[in-house]
């Protein structure tokens, strides 16, 4: 009677033994897909780095342009200044200084003008190309963020049938041994 005993502990034992392994090798299996979805977590990190060296290429572009256009605006402004002088140092009569001086509002009006309209498209350009960028990152990280989601779900329902199956497996052949 004690060998049988012994040969039902022996063997439970065993099974228990081999139900350890198999639960074991579930557990690695999970922990290996787990690790490569967090390995795939690198991407979104990269596309923002990405992301962040454009948004800094085209803002500096974009200054870049600002400072040239303003630079040509301050050099028309001085040329402008030059040419009021100029006029008011030829004019032979105060009416005919006055006179020189409006006709040359015109041309300063519109110069201005057009340097206003030079820096709002740069400001606008600027602006609509860095949207882009941000929207389509944005778009990326979305379908990124939406695939590993669907991708941890599967995963976790995966891990979670087969960790029930080696559950309902042991307990079964626990009461066949008993």
């Amino acid at each position: 009677m004690i060998a049988k005993i012994e040969k039902l502990a022996r063997d439970l034992r065993a099974e228990y033994g081999v139900a350890a392994d198999r639960a074991l090798d579930r557990i690695r299996a999970a922990t290996l897909d787990t690790a490569e979805l967090i390995a795939k977590s690198k991407s979104p990190v990269r596309k923002i780095a990405d992301t962040g060296l454009k948004i800094n290429r085209i803002s500096h572009k974009g200054v870049e342009k600002l400072v040239k256009s303003q630079v040509s605006f301050v050099e028309a402004t001085i040329d402008d200044g030059a040419k009021r002088l100029e006029l008011a140092a030829r004019a032979d009569s105060f009416r005919a200084l006055v006179g020189d001086q409006i006709a040359t509002i015109p041309a300063s009006r519109d110069r201005t003008v057009t340097n206003a309209r030079k820096t709002i498209n740069v400001v606008k350009g600027t602006g609509d190309e860095l949207g882009g960028v941000l929207k389509g990152t944005i778009d990326e990280l979305q379908a990124t963020v939406t695939a590993s989601a669907k991708s941890a779900r599967s995963l976790v329902a995966k891990q979670a049938a087969e960790a029930e199956a080696a559950v309902r497996t042991t307990i079964a052949e626990t009461e066949k041994a008993v």
